[in-house]
């Protein structure tokens, strides 16, 4: 049985798929790392040549490949539980199929894991996020978790601890549910390892409305509420770890805005941000969009 089951929901990203096989089997080939992992490919009924790809790699030596095609294109949280259900190790590694490892990051990998075991929610470095560090007596630690759990790329959990218990029906985030609630359980543990995931999305920002993810006018920020206010309603965490969590959103969603504007999309941004607080919600997170403002003000008057 391999160990390490590397899964990857994919939806017409051949180009991407063949990066990431060529990467993990190269590591392994190097590295002298046999049976360890499994290449999880669950393809949401890709137009492309995805399914000739995978066939290619499919006799390699180094490297178990499960590859799954859908006769229908189910959306995005449909496909990432199927891939879910097909790992057969003991832990997942999540990757989006455009998020590609550096040379090596599997050997890395390996070294952590071949002979330890770990219970935590472990998170390795992406390119795109700053190092984690705690604030105001670890409150941020969950609104991290959340934030860094939406990009999917980078966790790792163990599969037989996984609960679908707190997944949102229709969201678009079914990995929230499932990190939150792992990571309330059995905490947290961060990699800085200097091998990290490159994210590969060269597209501009106003393209992301209209992408593979079908994030919609808001960029699926009110999804994103949604899957923590069920563990709130849930007496799953506190207000002051509900606050922050909608606080990181709403900071977020000002710097989406910004950019936006800066790009010279300004009705788009309007449009963006009036989506992102179309719902009613509570105070607190009125609240929070304000605090997140503020700060968005003062970094700009530095």
């Amino acid at each position: 049985m391999t160990k390490i089951s590397i899964v990857i929901p994919t939806y017409n990203g051949a180009v991407n798929i063949h990066k990431q096989i060529k990467t993990i089997i190269k590591d392994c080939k190097t590295g002298k790392i046999n049976n360890f992992y499994e290449l999880v490919i669950s393809d949401n009924c890709s137009t492309d040549n995805t399914k000739e790809i995978v066939s290619n790699y499919k006799t390699n030596k180094f490297v178990k490949i499960n590859y799954c095609n859908s006769r229908t294109n189910t959306g995005f949280p449909s496909n990432f539980l199927r891939s879910i259900k097909m790992a057969t190790s003991q832990y997942i590694f999540f990757l989006t199929d455009d998020n590609l490892p550096d040379k090596e990051f599997y050997k890395k990998l390996y070294n952590f894991f071949e002979n330890n075991d770990y219970v935590n929610l472990c998170i390795f470095p992406l390119d795109i996020v700053k190092n984690f560090k705690k604030r105001i007596f670890g409150f941020n630690e969950l609104a991290y978790v959340l934030m860094r759990g939406s990009i999917m790329s980078g966790m790792l959990i163990e599969k037989k601890k996984i609960n679908y218990k707190y997944i949102v029906k229709k969201g678009l985030y079914p990995q929230n549910g499932i990190f939150v609630d792992y990571y309330l359980n059995y905490g947290l543990k961060i990699f800085n390892c200097s091998e990290k995931i490159n994210c590969y999305s060269k597209f501009s920002i106003e393209t992301k409305f209209n992408d593979r993810m079908q994030r919609k006018k808001d960029l699926a920020v009110i999804d994103k509420i949604n899957s923590i206010d069920v563990f709130f309603q849930n007496k799953k965490i506190n207000y002051f770890q509900l606050f922050y969590c909608y606080y990181a959103i709403y900071f977020w969603v000002f710097n989406i805005k910004n950019n936006l504007v800066k790009a010279k999309k300004k009705e788009l941004a309007k449009i963006f941000f009036k989506s992102t607080i179309s719902k009613n919600r509570s105070w607190l997170i009125y609240i929070a969009i304000l605090c997140s403002y503020m700060r968005i003000l003062l970094k700009k008057n530095r």
